[in-house]
Protein backbone atom coordinates (compact mmCIF):
# COMPACT_ATOMS: atom_id res chain seq x y z
CA UNK A 1 0.00 0.00 0.00
CA UNK A 2 1.12 3.50 -1.25
CA UNK A 3 2.21 5.82 1.70
CA UNK A 4 -0.85 8.21 3.10
CA UNK A 5 1.40 10.93 3.51
CA UNK A 6 1.57 13.23 0.81
CA UNK A 7 5.35 13.69 1.46
CA UNK A 8 6.05 10.45 0.10
CA UNK A 9 2.65 9.74 -2.28
CA UNK A 10 5.61 9.09 -5.45
CA UNK A 11 8.37 8.05 -3.53
CA UNK A 12 8.14 4.20 -5.44
CA UNK A 13 8.83 5.68 -9.07
CA UNK A 14 11.54 7.80 -11.12
CA UNK A 15 10.18 11.58 -11.83
CA UNK A 16 10.77 13.49 -14.93
CA UNK A 17 9.73 17.32 -15.43
CA UNK A 18 9.43 17.14 -19.30
CA UNK A 19 8.03 20.46 -21.72
CA UNK A 20 5.12 19.20 -24.04
CA UNK A 21 5.13 22.93 -25.74
CA UNK A 22 6.90 26.10 -24.97
CA UNK A 23 5.12 29.60 -24.79
CA UNK A 24 6.35 33.11 -25.07
CA UNK A 25 9.92 30.74 -24.17
CA UNK A 26 7.68 29.66 -20.81
CA UNK A 27 7.30 25.61 -20.79
CA UNK A 28 4.57 24.01 -20.15
CA UNK A 29 5.24 20.25 -18.64
CA UNK A 30 4.29 16.85 -17.99
CA UNK A 31 5.31 14.85 -15.09
CA UNK A 32 6.40 11.42 -15.71
CA UNK A 33 6.35 9.02 -13.23
CA UNK A 34 7.92 5.57 -13.84
CA UNK A 35 7.97 2.92 -11.44
CA UNK A 36 11.61 2.43 -9.78
CA UNK A 37 10.97 -1.28 -9.94
CA UNK A 38 9.89 -1.45 -13.74
CA UNK A 39 11.16 -4.15 -15.92
CA UNK A 40 12.26 -3.77 -20.11
CA UNK A 41 9.50 -3.80 -21.90
CA UNK A 42 5.76 -1.86 -23.16
CA UNK A 43 4.08 -0.77 -20.17
CA UNK A 44 0.65 1.05 -19.60
CA UNK A 45 -0.21 4.52 -19.30
CA UNK A 46 -1.95 6.19 -17.08
CA UNK A 47 -3.15 9.94 -18.02
CA UNK A 48 -3.72 11.56 -15.42
CA UNK A 49 -5.43 15.29 -15.61
CA UNK A 50 -5.11 17.26 -11.86
CA UNK A 51 -8.62 19.25 -10.79
CA UNK A 52 -8.78 22.77 -9.05
CA UNK A 53 -11.76 24.40 -10.96
CA UNK A 54 -9.24 25.26 -14.26
CA UNK A 55 -8.30 27.73 -12.02
CA UNK A 56 -5.45 25.99 -9.67
CA UNK A 57 -3.81 22.92 -9.34
CA UNK A 58 -0.71 21.29 -10.79
CA UNK A 59 -0.15 17.75 -12.02
CA UNK A 60 1.46 16.01 -8.96
CA UNK A 61 0.03 18.03 -6.09
CA UNK A 62 -0.11 14.93 -3.69
CA UNK A 63 -2.65 16.03 -1.69
CA UNK A 64 -5.26 15.37 -4.86
CA UNK A 65 -3.89 12.47 -6.11
CA UNK A 66 -5.09 9.39 -4.10
CA UNK A 67 -3.20 6.72 -2.57
CA UNK A 68 -5.52 4.36 -4.39
CA UNK A 69 -4.51 5.30 -7.56
CA UNK A 70 -0.74 5.45 -7.30
CA UNK A 71 -1.08 1.99 -5.98
CA UNK A 72 -3.19 0.80 -9.05
CA UNK A 73 -0.66 2.09 -11.54
CA UNK A 74 2.29 0.46 -9.39
CA UNK A 75 0.44 -2.60 -9.25
CA UNK A 76 0.03 -2.80 -12.92
CA UNK A 77 3.44 -1.61 -14.00
CA UNK A 78 1.94 1.77 -15.92
CA UNK A 79 3.09 4.58 -16.22
CA UNK A 80 1.76 8.10 -14.65
CA UNK A 81 1.80 10.57 -17.19
CA UNK A 82 0.12 13.91 -15.90
CA UNK A 83 0.45 17.42 -17.43
CA UNK A 84 -0.36 20.98 -16.36
CA UNK A 85 -1.99 23.12 -18.42
CA UNK A 86 -2.92 26.66 -18.89
CA UNK A 87 -4.92 28.29 -16.01
CA UNK A 88 -7.87 30.50 -16.11
CA UNK A 89 -8.39 33.28 -15.53
CA UNK A 90 -4.60 34.56 -17.85
CA UNK A 91 -6.10 32.63 -20.16
CA UNK A 92 -9.05 31.01 -22.06
CA UNK A 93 -11.01 27.94 -22.27
CA UNK A 94 -9.76 27.90 -25.75
CA UNK A 95 -6.18 28.10 -24.90
CA UNK A 96 -6.69 25.28 -22.47
CA UNK A 97 -8.23 23.14 -25.13
CA UNK A 98 -4.83 23.74 -27.12
CA UNK A 99 -2.67 23.04 -24.50
CA UNK A 100 -5.00 19.16 -24.39
CA UNK A 101 -5.05 18.98 -27.94
CA UNK A 102 -0.75 19.39 -27.70
CA UNK A 103 -0.42 16.82 -25.19
CA UNK A 104 -2.23 14.63 -26.57
CA UNK A 105 0.11 15.29 -29.84
CA UNK A 106 3.33 14.85 -28.16
CA UNK A 107 2.08 11.72 -25.69
CA UNK A 108 1.44 10.11 -29.29
CA UNK A 109 4.32 11.57 -30.64
CA UNK A 110 7.76 12.22 -29.11
CA UNK A 111 6.91 10.73 -25.74
CA UNK A 112 7.39 7.52 -26.42
CA UNK A 113 11.30 7.98 -27.61
CA UNK A 114 11.74 10.42 -24.43
CA UNK A 115 10.17 7.61 -22.11
CA UNK A 116 13.18 5.35 -23.53
CA UNK A 117 15.99 7.89 -22.77
CA UNK A 118 14.90 8.12 -19.20
CA UNK A 119 14.08 3.88 -18.69
CA UNK A 120 16.39 1.90 -20.99
CA UNK A 121 14.43 -0.89 -22.57
CA UNK A 122 11.38 0.82 -21.46
CA UNK A 123 9.15 1.46 -24.15
CA UNK A 124 4.84 3.53 -24.64
CA UNK A 125 2.03 0.86 -24.30
CA UNK A 126 -0.06 3.24 -26.30
CA UNK A 127 -2.80 0.78 -27.14
CA UNK A 128 -3.68 0.84 -23.44
CA UNK A 129 -4.43 4.15 -21.95
CA UNK A 130 -6.53 4.55 -18.52
CA UNK A 131 -7.03 8.32 -18.39
CA UNK A 132 -8.15 10.23 -15.09
CA UNK A 133 -9.34 13.20 -13.83
CA UNK A 134 -10.76 14.26 -10.50
CA UNK A 135 -13.18 18.09 -10.83
CA UNK A 136 -11.53 19.85 -13.36
CA UNK A 137 -10.01 17.28 -14.20
CA UNK A 138 -12.89 15.01 -15.38
CA UNK A 139 -13.21 18.21 -18.06
CA UNK A 140 -10.23 17.47 -19.40
CA UNK A 141 -10.40 13.79 -19.35
CA UNK A 142 -14.25 13.84 -21.03
CA UNK A 143 -12.60 16.92 -23.36
CA UNK A 144 -9.72 14.20 -24.63
CA UNK A 145 -12.49 11.99 -25.65
CA UNK A 146 -14.05 14.58 -28.38
CA UNK A 147 -10.03 15.32 -29.66
CA UNK A 148 -9.00 11.48 -30.08
CA UNK A 149 -9.98 8.71 -32.93
CA UNK A 150 -12.10 5.71 -30.99
CA UNK A 151 -10.29 3.62 -28.67
CA UNK A 152 -7.40 5.60 -28.25
CA UNK A 153 -8.70 6.03 -24.98
CA UNK A 154 -9.54 2.56 -23.20
CA UNK A 155 -10.80 3.85 -19.95
CA UNK A 156 -11.71 6.30 -17.82
CA UNK A 157 -11.35 6.97 -13.93
CA UNK A 158 -13.57 10.13 -13.05
CA UNK A 159 -13.89 11.28 -9.24
CA UNK A 160 -16.41 14.07 -9.18
CA UNK A 161 -15.82 15.39 -12.93
CA UNK A 162 -16.80 18.63 -13.71
CA UNK A 163 -19.31 17.29 -16.41
CA UNK A 164 -20.37 20.84 -17.56
CA UNK A 165 -19.07 24.23 -16.19
CA UNK A 166 -20.36 25.61 -13.03
CA UNK A 167 -23.29 27.91 -13.18
CA UNK A 168 -23.13 30.80 -10.21
CA UNK A 169 -24.70 29.14 -7.25
CA UNK A 170 -24.91 31.74 -4.81
CA UNK A 171 -21.90 30.73 -2.41
CA UNK A 172 -20.22 32.82 -0.41
CA UNK A 173 -17.77 30.39 1.29
CA UNK A 174 -15.85 27.42 0.09
CA UNK A 175 -15.08 24.48 2.34
CA UNK A 176 -16.69 26.84 5.58
CA UNK A 177 -13.75 29.65 4.22
CA UNK A 178 -15.45 33.11 3.24
CA UNK A 179 -14.82 33.85 -0.36
CA UNK A 180 -13.32 37.00 -1.73
CA UNK A 181 -16.03 40.08 -2.17
CA UNK A 182 -16.01 41.38 -5.65
CA UNK A 183 -13.24 44.29 -4.90
CA UNK A 184 -10.94 41.79 -4.36
CA UNK A 185 -11.45 39.65 -7.07
CA UNK A 186 -11.18 42.33 -9.11
CA UNK A 187 -8.06 43.68 -7.53
CA UNK A 188 -6.64 40.20 -8.07
CA UNK A 189 -7.30 40.43 -11.75
CA UNK A 190 -5.69 43.91 -12.10
CA UNK A 191 -2.39 42.34 -10.58
CA UNK A 192 -1.60 40.14 -13.18
CA UNK A 193 1.32 40.34 -15.18
CA UNK A 194 0.78 40.32 -19.12
CA UNK A 195 2.27 37.61 -20.57
CA UNK A 196 3.08 35.61 -18.05
CA UNK A 197 2.02 31.67 -19.00
CA UNK A 198 0.31 31.07 -15.57
CA UNK A 199 0.28 26.84 -15.68
CA UNK A 200 0.21 25.59 -11.91
CA UNK A 201 -0.04 26.79 -8.17
CA UNK A 202 0.27 24.72 -5.14
CA UNK A 203 -3.90 25.00 -3.95
CA UNK A 204 -5.41 26.98 -1.83
CA UNK A 205 -3.56 28.96 -3.44
CA UNK A 206 -5.93 30.94 -6.54
CA UNK A 207 -8.95 28.33 -5.85
CA UNK A 208 -11.03 30.42 -3.88
CA UNK A 209 -10.75 33.38 -6.17
CA UNK A 210 -11.85 31.34 -8.89
CA UNK A 211 -14.47 30.56 -7.31
CA UNK A 212 -15.76 33.58 -6.41
CA UNK A 213 -15.15 35.11 -10.08
CA UNK A 214 -17.03 32.46 -10.96
CA UNK A 215 -20.08 33.78 -8.71
CA UNK A 216 -19.77 36.98 -10.63
CA UNK A 217 -22.92 37.07 -13.42
CA UNK A 218 -21.04 36.65 -16.93
CA UNK A 219 -17.74 35.97 -15.92
CA UNK A 220 -17.66 32.39 -16.71
CA UNK A 221 -18.62 32.89 -20.48
CA UNK A 222 -16.08 35.68 -20.52
CA UNK A 223 -13.18 33.89 -19.13
CA UNK A 224 -13.53 29.99 -20.37
CA UNK A 225 -15.93 30.78 -23.23
CA UNK A 226 -19.36 30.00 -24.23
CA UNK A 227 -20.66 27.48 -25.91
CA UNK A 228 -21.08 23.56 -26.33
CA UNK A 229 -17.52 23.51 -26.73
CA UNK A 230 -16.81 24.02 -23.22
CA UNK A 231 -19.89 21.72 -21.87
CA UNK A 232 -18.86 18.31 -22.39
CA UNK A 233 -22.17 16.98 -20.83
CA UNK A 234 -23.45 18.61 -23.89
CA UNK A 235 -20.69 17.55 -26.56
CA UNK A 236 -21.62 14.23 -25.41
CA UNK A 237 -24.85 14.75 -27.62
CA UNK A 238 -22.18 14.72 -30.58
CA UNK A 239 -19.94 11.91 -29.72
CA UNK A 240 -19.02 8.89 -31.48
CA UNK A 241 -17.57 6.96 -29.10
CA UNK A 242 -17.43 6.56 -25.64
CA UNK A 243 -14.64 4.25 -23.56
CA UNK A 244 -15.86 2.30 -20.84
CA UNK A 245 -15.90 5.18 -17.81
CA UNK A 246 -16.32 4.70 -13.62
CA UNK A 247 -17.30 7.88 -12.13
CA UNK A 248 -17.40 7.97 -8.28
CA UNK A 249 -18.96 11.27 -6.74
CA UNK A 250 -19.78 11.69 -3.13
CA UNK A 251 -23.58 12.47 -2.50
CA UNK A 252 -23.02 16.08 0.06
CA UNK A 253 -20.01 17.38 -2.89
CA UNK A 254 -20.74 21.44 -1.83
CA UNK A 255 -18.21 21.97 -5.14
CA UNK A 256 -19.24 19.73 -7.86
CA UNK A 257 -23.26 18.68 -7.37
CA UNK A 258 -23.72 14.81 -7.27
CA UNK A 259 -26.80 15.89 -9.71
CA UNK A 260 -24.41 16.83 -12.68
CA UNK A 261 -22.37 12.77 -12.44
CA UNK A 262 -26.29 11.44 -12.32
CA UNK A 263 -27.55 13.42 -15.28
CA UNK A 264 -24.29 12.61 -17.50
CA UNK A 265 -24.26 8.98 -16.55
CA UNK A 266 -28.37 9.23 -17.18
CA UNK A 267 -27.37 10.52 -20.98
CA UNK A 268 -23.96 8.38 -21.71
CA UNK A 269 -25.77 5.04 -20.50
CA UNK A 270 -29.21 6.21 -23.39
CA UNK A 271 -26.15 7.13 -26.30
CA UNK A 272 -23.41 4.29 -25.07
CA UNK A 273 -25.26 1.62 -23.39
CA UNK A 274 -23.38 -0.29 -20.89
CA UNK A 275 -19.93 2.08 -21.17
CA UNK A 276 -20.34 3.62 -18.02
CA UNK A 277 -20.88 3.49 -14.37
CA UNK A 278 -21.81 5.73 -11.62
CA UNK A 279 -21.14 5.14 -8.08
CA UNK A 280 -22.42 7.79 -5.54
CA UNK A 281 -21.25 7.28 -1.61
CA UNK A 282 -21.35 9.50 0.85
CA UNK A 283 -18.43 12.31 1.35
CA UNK A 284 -18.27 15.85 0.30
CA UNK A 285 -15.56 16.73 -2.68
CA UNK A 286 -12.55 15.06 -2.59
CA UNK A 287 -13.88 12.21 -0.45
CA UNK A 288 -11.49 9.53 -2.36
CA UNK A 289 -8.43 10.78 -0.35
CA UNK A 290 -8.59 8.60 2.41
CA UNK A 291 -9.99 5.27 0.42
CA UNK A 292 -8.23 1.81 0.48
CA UNK A 293 -9.40 -0.77 -2.26
CA UNK A 294 -8.21 -3.54 0.32
CA UNK A 295 -10.97 -2.26 2.69
CA UNK A 296 -13.47 -0.48 0.55
CA UNK A 297 -14.20 -3.70 -1.19
CA UNK A 298 -16.26 -1.19 -4.21
CA UNK A 299 -13.76 0.39 -4.80
CA UNK A 300 -11.95 -2.69 -5.58
CA UNK A 301 -14.64 -4.07 -7.89
CA UNK A 302 -14.73 -0.66 -9.53
CA UNK A 303 -11.06 -0.43 -10.24
CA UNK A 304 -10.95 -3.95 -11.60
CA UNK A 305 -13.63 -3.28 -13.36
CA UNK A 306 -11.75 -0.16 -15.53
CA UNK A 307 -8.52 -2.23 -15.12
CA UNK A 308 -10.84 -5.22 -17.60
CA UNK A 309 -11.22 -2.68 -20.34
CA UNK A 310 -7.68 -1.02 -20.01
CA UNK A 311 -5.70 -4.06 -20.00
Amino acid sequence: MVSPSPETRFIDFTRHTIPYKTINNQPIVAEILIPKNITPGAHPILAQFHGGGLFTGKALYPDWFPPYLVSFALANSAIIVAPNHRLLPEHSGADILDDLADFWTWLQGPFPALLGSKAAGVTADLDHILVSGESAGGWMALQSVYLLPEGTIKAMHLPYPMTQPLPPSGKTELFGVPLPDAAAVDAWLAGMEPGVVMSGANPPERLLEGMALMQQPGRRLQFLGDGKRFNPYERLDDATWLPRTWVIHGAEDSVVSVDFSVKFEEKAERLFPGKTRLTVKPGNHGFDGELDPEKDEWLKEGLEWVREAWL
